[in-house]
């Protein structure tokens, strides 16, 4: 197993989905995975009032204004002006 605490960011693939889930309702989300023959869920954060996504165990701590602002840079490869 690779040791990489952003590891799960990153990890995406068919069939995985991404959910975000209030804390007082994670026992009843848990359960409903509970009963398949594998559940694979995890947490892999938080949400919460400050504006920036943290990674603890990467130590990275960047402002959600930053981030919006990078990815509205990224060009659109699929956009019909590059062809």
């Amino acid at each position: 197993a690779l040791n990489c605490p952003d590891l799960p960011l990153f990890a995406e693939t068919n069939g995985c989905l991404l959910a975000e889930v209030r804390p007082a309702d994670a026992p009843a989300f848990e359960a409903a995975f509970a009963s398949m023959a594998n559940p694979a869920y995890r947490q892999i954060g938080l949400v919460s009032a400050e504006p920036y996504l943290a990674v603890p165990g990467a130590g990275l701590q960047v402002a959600v204004e930053k981030l919006a602002a990078a990815w509205k840079r990224t060009p659109s490869h699929s956009s019909r002006e590059h062809l």
